[in-house]
């Protein structure tokens, strides 16, 4: 019986035992995790320094052809919430990666829109004022350098995101026939067009989509017969207003 009394402790001690160690290895391993777990962030050890980039003032970058797979890091500083669209071209056809980094060194979301003869223009919106880092990336072989603009006023959209009576002015270099996007600027100024029919989901094209686009026009434009206009479709249709001398726009044309 006094044998069976110490087996049965020694057990009890060594569960006792097993628990305490098992409850402190898993506390200790969960908090761990919570410690060290850190948010994800855009890596810009292996940047290349690039200008800074100001409002309304392009830069020229050349690159060189043994860091050509490394991104480009220009210094960009915002507002808090302050947005702006940056404009990335090249002499020859390129799909650039573009990134911003925010202060606390984690990525910004960003919207782009590929531009059809090679490049991208992205939207970009501060989350607070401070120092952030643009990064451009994804450069072609023997690439010898890009443009880059960051312009703080027009949002840059394609013709799917327009509204009726948006006035737009294509990017510079491309033109109504065949635009990547517009940027969406103030009707008082100069422009180069004017949205009359967005239609979401519509699957007109060619002689349909002329006949929808030339039935809104006599009804919102009063000044039909002296204006020509252009049709875009693929996602929805979209017409859009321009001179028939091919003259700048001023002011809304478009009613109702």
């Amino acid at each position: 019986m006094t044998g069976v009394l110490i087996g049965v402790g020694v057990f009890a001690v060594v569960l006792i035992i097993g628990v305490v160690v098992y409850t402190l290895v898993n506390r200790d391993s969960d908090g761990e995790t919570a410690d060290t777990a850190t948010p994800q962030t855009v890596p810009t050890s292996a940047t290349v320094d690039a200008p800074a980039l100001t409002a309304a003032a392009p830069v020229s970058v050349t690159l060189d052809a043994s860091t050509i797979d490394r991104p480009r890091e220009h210094p960009l500083t915002l507002r808090a919430n302050q947005t702006g669209t940056v404009v990335v071209t090249s002499g020859q056809t390129f799909e650039p990666t573009v990134a911003l980094v925010g202060p606390n060194g984690s990525e910004v979301p960003t919207d782009g829109v590929a531009l059809t003869g090679g490049g991208a223009v992205v939207n970009v919106q501060a989350r607070g004022a401070g120092d952030y880092a643009l990064l451009v990336s994804g450069f072609a072989s023997g690439q010898g350098g890009y443009d880059v603009e960051f312009r703080p006023a027009d949002p840059f959209v394609t013709p799917s995101q327009v509204a009726v009576g948006d006035c737009v002015e294509p990017l510079e270099g491309e033109s109504m026939e065949s635009a990547s996007g517009f940027f969406v600027v103030d009707c008082a100024g100069a422009h180069r067009g004017q949205v009359f029919e967005r239609a979401a989901g519509a699957t007109d094209t060619d002689q349909a989509a002329q006949e929808r686009c030339d039935a809104a026009r006599n009804q919102r434009v009063p000044l039909g017969g002296r204006v020509n206009w252009f049709a875009y479709w693929g996602d929805g249709l979209t017409c859009v207003l321009i001179s028939g001398s091919g003259d700048p726009l001023t002011g809304s044309l478009v009613t109702g």
